[in-house]
């Protein structure tokens, strides 16, 4: 079984080489200039956790 940041991977990723048609263009920039540009929250999360306890 994937944990979540793992399926999040395996998700971009198959955006990543999915070939965008024309007709398409609607999605491709909701993936490609929305979500895979801006870290998602759950890497927000995970980052702001990280750094926390680097602090400690």
């Amino acid at each position: 079984m994937l944990t979540l940041k793992e399926a999040q991977r395996q998700l971009y990723e198959d955006v990543s080489n999915h070939d965008f048609g024309d007709d398409e263009l609607k999605e491709y920039n909701y993936w490609v200039r929305g979500v895979k540009k801006f870290p998602s929250q759950l890497d927000q999360e995970f980052n702001h956790i990280k750094e926390e306890l680097e602090l400690k």
